[in-house]
Parts: C-alpha cells; sequence; structure tokens
C-alpha cells in the first residue's frame, strides 16, 4: 500500500534521469526549437538550463514538487521549458505587445516576439512560421513585419524602458519585402 503522504520525488535519483542520453538529446532539440535555430543562442540556453537542473540545492528545493503523476523525465522536460522561458526572460525581457497588436491575433503576437523580443532576421521569421504543419494564416507574416517595425520604431532595439511611447497612426499597406509582394502562400 503506497502512503499518500510520502514525497516521491524524495526516491528518485535526479541524477540519472538526467543524464540520460535520449532525454539530454530531447533538451538539446528543445532549445533548438525554442530559439529557432540560431545555435550559439541555444547552446546558451541549455548549458544555463541543464546546470541549474544539475545543481543539488536546486533539485532540493525545486524537483520536490514531483508528485509521481507523470514520469521522472516528462517532469524533468517540464521544468526544462520552463528554464527555457526563463533564459528567454532575462536575456530578452518580457514586455507586453501593444492591445493594438494582441488585437490581430496570435500570429502577429508570435511576430511581435520573434521580431522584437527575441530579435530574429526577417528570413527566418518568415522561414519558421510559414512552414509550420498544419495552421492556417489570416495575415502574411511579411505583412506583420512591416506593420510592427512600422509601429514600433524600438522594436529589436535594446532600450531601459521598452516601450516608452507607441506609435500607432501608420497606414496599412500591402506586404512588400525587398521590393515585392509576398504572401505566406509563396513562400
Amino acid at each position: 500500500m503506497v502512503n499518500k503522504n510520502s514525497n516521491p520525488a524524495s526516491g528518485i535519483n535526479w541524477q540519472d534521469h538526467l543524464y540520460n542520453p535520449k532525454l539530454m538529446a530531447r533538451f538539446e532539440m528543445l532549445a533548438a526549437k525554442r530559439f529557432g535555430g540560431e545555435s550559439s543562442l541555444a547552446e546558451e540556453a541549455y548549458t544555463e538550463a541543464i546546470s541549474r537542473l544539475a545543481d543539488p540545492k536546486w533539485q532540493q528545493n525545486k524537483l520536490q514538487g514531483y508528485k509521481g503523476i507523470a514520469s521522472p523525465s516528462s517532469f524533468l522536460t517540464a521544468i526544462y521549458k520552463t528554464l527555457l522561458e526563463d533564459f528567454s526572460r532575462k536575456k530578452f525581457g518580457r514586455p507586453r505587445p501593444p492591445a493594438w497588436l494582441q488585437r490581430l491575433g496570435n500570429l502577429w503576437v508570435r511576430v511581435f516576439k520573434m521580431l522584437c523580443l527575441e530579435r530574429h532576421e526577417p528570413e527566418t521569421i518568415v522561414d519558421r512560421l510559414c512552414h509550420e504543419k498544419g495552421e492556417t494564416r489570416q495575415y502574411t507574416v511579411f505583412e506583420a513585419i512591416e506593420t510592427i517595425k512600422e509601429r514600433i520604431p524600438s522594436c529589436g532595439q535594446i532600450v531601459g524602458g521598452w516601450f516608452t511611447r507607441m506609435i500607432s497612426k501608420s497606414p496599412r499597406r500591402p506586404a512588400v519585402y525587398n521590393g515585392q509582394n509576398i504572401r505566406c502562400a509563396d513562400c
């Protein structure tokens, strides 16, 4: 009979699970996916997250939340994803997209995040968002990039107060990139 008051985390050797080659490969893949294939940034995030997971003091404080519902590897993966987000926030900050941009939908918010916070190149954003499987898009990625750049001049710049003032009176134009009208369907 299992004692409901016992903590399942106390009997687990987290080091054995953490250094499992399959799990380490999954962590590398998750970092690369999260940071758009920018290998230096993904490697930096991976290293920081693994070092935090491997720290015995950190394990003692954070991994005690394990309740035994999921496998230890799944639990570590969920925590690892949170650590990647923590790294991103530490590196890029956590400004919120303006209300006008949020009203335009999830695609626009994702473009804002990649363009302004993570400072991806427009080509990388288009490649990543246009080639995702199973998603339909109401707006084009290029249109979102151009509009965001026009209305948020500080997008992608490191500034003290991030959004000191939003410019919201720019006219809407068709998506033009490098002199061409390009739609996501053309990717």
